[in-house]
Formats: C-alpha cells, sequence, structure tokens
C-alpha cells in the first residue's frame, strides 16, 4: 500500500471511528486534526464515505 493510500485509509478509519463514538466533526477541526485541505474532506465525505 502506497504511503498516500495508508494516509487516506487512516484518515477516512479515524473518521468513521469517531463520528461512531457521537463525536461532533466540524470541518474546520478535521483540516487541522488532518492537515488536510476542505476539498480533500469534501471528497471523502461525498465521494468515499458513502459508497
Amino acid at each position: 500500500m502506497s504511503d498516500k493510500s495508508e494516509k487516506l485509509a487512516l484518515r477516512l478509519g479515524d473518521i468513521l471511528t469517531r463520528l461512531f463514538m457521537g463525536e461532533v466533526l466540524s470541518p474546520e477541526q478535521l483540516v487541522a486534526d488532518y492537515q488536510v485541505s476542505e476539498k480533500t474532506l469534501r471528497r471523502d465525505f461525498n465521494e468515499r464515505l458513502v459508497n
């Protein structure tokens, strides 16, 4: 697995875990936590987590 794919998998897994635990997530906090752009987060939610 490439470094990029591994980071994506870890980020998505962590986001799902946090949501499952009932945490309220804000885009601003996620950008800071994962050091990604808001565009990347939108893609994560709209394309990767909904399928």
